[in-house]
C-alpha cells in the first residue's frame, strides 16, 4: 500500500470533517435565522395592532372618516400589511383598507385583533392581517448569503489545508522512498534533513538507525563470511578424515594379504633351502616351489599396485583439498578419482555409482572445491535418497553447455525424491530431514556457497517418488579466488 493513499485518506477525512462541521453550523444558523425572523413578525403584528388602536381612539370616537381613511392608507404602505379593518362599536360603521396591489392567496398570514377605547369606553375594533412573505424572502436571501459565505469559507480552508498538507505529504513521500530504497539493499540511502521539526527529527532518527543497521550488517557479513570459511575448512578436514579412514581400510586388506603371502613364501623358501643343503631337493619339488613363488609374487604385485593406486589417489585428493589452486585438468579422470575415493564407504551398501563424462573434457578450475561439491552431492544422495538396504543408482554425468563457456555436472539418483516444501528449503543452512539421525543441515548449504565461489550456480529438479537431480553449472575457466 502506498504512503500517498494514507495521506489522501487523512486529507479526505479532514475535508469531510470540515465540510460536516460547516454544513451543520450553516443548517443550525439558517434554522435559527428563519425562526427568529418569523418570531419577529409576530412581535411586529402585536406592536402594529396596539399602535393602530391607540392612533384611532379619538378619530373613531369623533367619527372622523377622512382622518381614519388617510391614516389607514398610510399604514398599508407597509408591504407586510395585507389589510386593516376598523369597526365602530355603536353604529357598526366599517373602514376597510386592503392592500389591493398585494392582495393574493397567502396561507402564511398573521392576524391580530385589538379594541379601540376612548375615555375608558370601547369605541371600536381593529382587525389586522400581515403576511410572512416579505420577511420569508428576506430571510431566504440572508440564508443564501450565509450558505455562499460558508462555501467560500470551506473552499478557503480546504485550499489552505491542501497546500499545507502537500508540503507534509511531499516530505513524507520522500522519506518513504528513501526507506523503500534502504529496504531494497541500498545501504547508503539517507533522508535529507531540512528542518528541525517533527519530520526532521524523524528523518534524523532514521538516518542514525540506518547507519547503525548498515554498520551492523557489514559486521555480520564479515562474521558470516569468516564462519562460512571456517565451516568450509571444517568440511574439507572432515572429508579428508573420511578419506583417510576409507583408504586405511582399503589398504589394510592388500597389505594384510601381502604380509600373509610374504610369510608363506618365506616359509616355502626355507623349506627349499633346507632341502638344497641336504641335497634332497628334487626337480619336481623345485618346479612346485617356482610355481608357488610365481603365484605369490603375482598376488603381492596385485596388492601392491592396488595399494599404490589408493595412495596416489589419496595424495591427489589431499593436495587439492589443502592447496586448491586453479589449474587445468581433465574432468573424467578427476571424477573417476572421486568415485574411487568413495568406494570404501559406498561398497558397504547396494548403491551403484555410474560415471558418464567425455574423455576430452578439460576445465580450468579449483579441483579441491569441485571435489568437495561432487562428493557432498553423491554422499547426500547416499544418505537421503535410499533406505539402508535399498539398491539404487547414483549417476554422475558431465557435459559442456552448448554455445557457452560453461560446463555442468549432474548428480542424479532414482531414490525417494523430495516434496515441494522440502525443495524450497533444501539449500538453507541447518535445514535437514534427518535431524534425529545426526544430520546438521550444512552439506547442501555449503555446496551452494562453494558453487557460487566458483562463479556458478546449483539447481535442483525433483519429484516425490521419482528421484532427484542436482545440476552444478560452472564456468570452464573459474575465477581465480586467490587474486
Amino acid at each position: 500500500m502506498k504512503a500517498s493513499s494514507l495521506l489522501g485518506r487523512i486529507l479526505l477525512s479532514a475535508a469531510l470533517s470540515v465540510f460536516v462541521f460547516i454544513a451543520a453550523w450553516t443548517a443550525i444558523a439558517a434554522f435559527w435565522l428563519y425562526n427568529t425572523t418569523l418570531d419577529a413578525l409576530e412581535t411586529e403584528a402585536d406592536r402594529q395592532s396596539r399602535e393602530i388602536s391607540a392612533a384611532l381612539d379619538s378619530l373613531v370616537w369623533n367619527l372622523d372618516e377622512r382622518s381614519i381613511t388617510n391614516y389607514l392608507d398610510t399604514k398599508v404602505e407597509n408591504p407586510e400589511i395585507i389589510s386593516i379593518t376598523v369597526t365602530e362599536a355603536v353604529s357598526g360603521k366599517v373602514w376597510s383598507v386592503p392592500a389591493v396591489a398585494r392582495r393574493h392567496s397567502d396561507s402564511r398570514l398573521t392576524t391580530r385583533s385589538a379594541t379601540i377605547e376612548y375615555a375608558g369606553d370601547i369605541t371600536g375594533r381593529v382587525e389586522l392581517e400581515m403576511t410572512q412573505e416579505p420577511r420569508r424572502q428576506q430571510v431566504m436571501v440572508s440564508i443564501g448569503a450565509l450558505v455562499l459565505s460558508q462555501i467560500l469559507l470551506f473552499l478557503a480552508v480546504l485550499m489552505a489545508v491542501t497546500l499545507s498538507w502537500r508540503q507534509v505529504a511531499n516530505r513524507l513521500n520522500a522519506m518513504v522512498a528513501v526507506q523503500l530504497a534502504f529496504r531494497q539493499n541500498d545501504p547508503l540511502a539517507r533522508m535529507v534533513v531540512t528542518r528541525r521539526d517533527e519530520l526532521g527529527i524523524l528523518a534524523a532518527g532514521f538516518n542514525a538507525l540506518a547507519e547503525q543497521v548498515w554498520l551492523h550488517n557489514r559486521s555480520m557479513e564479515a562474521e558470516i563470511h569468516q564462519r562460512t570459511e571456517s565451516l568450509i575448512e571444517s568440511e574439507k578436514l572432515a572429508l579428508v578424515g573420511s578419506l583417510v579412514a576409507g583408504v586405511a581400510h582399503e589398504i589394510n586388506t592388500p597389505v594384510g594379504n601381502g604380509i600373509t603371502m610374504a610369510s608363506w613364501l618365506a616359509s616355502r623358501t626355507g623349506e627349499v633351502k633346507s632341502k638344497i643343503e641336504n641335497a634332497t631337493l628334487t626337480v619336481a619339488e623345485m618346479r612346485v616351489f617356482l610355481t608357488d613363488l610365481d603365484s605369490g609374487l603375482r598376488l603381492l604385485q596385485t596388492g601392491l599396485d592396488r595399494t599404490a593406486n589408493l595412495i596416489q589417489t589419496f595424495k591427489k585428493v589431499g593436495t587439492d583439498q589443502v592447496i586448491d589452486e586453479r589449474r587445468p585438468f581433465s574432468l573424467r579422470p578427476f571424477l573417476e578419482e572421486i568415485v574411487v575415493s568413495l568406494q570404501p564407504t559406498l561398497k558397504q551398501f547396494p548403491h551403484q555409482v555410474v560415471l558418464e563424462c567425455p574423455e576430452n573434457l578439460t576445465v580450468e578450475n579449483h579441483p579441491g572445491t569441485l571435489f568437495q561439491i561432487v562428493t557432498n552431492l553423491v554422499m547426500n544422495a547416499h544418505h537421503h535418497a535410499f533406505l539402508p538396504d535399498q539398491a539404487g543408482t547414483i549417476r554422475v554425468t558431465a557435459e559442456l553447455v552448448a554455445d557457452t563457456a560453461l560446463f555442468q555436472i549432474h548428480v542424479t539418483d532414482n531414490g525417494a525424491g523430495m516434496a515441494p516444501e522440502v525443495q524450497s528449503q533444501i539449500f538453507q543452512p541447518f535445514f535437514t530431514t534427518k535431524r534425529m539421525q545426526g544430520g546438521t543441515g550444512l552439506g547442501l548449504s555449503i555446496v551452494d556457497n562453494l558453487a557460487k565461489s566458483l562463479g556458478g550456480i546449483i539447481e535442483l529438479r525433483s519429484e516425490a517418488g521419482s528421484g532427484s537431480t542436482f545440476t552444478v553449472r560452472l564456468p570452464v575457466r573459474a575465477p581465480d579466488r586467490s587474486s
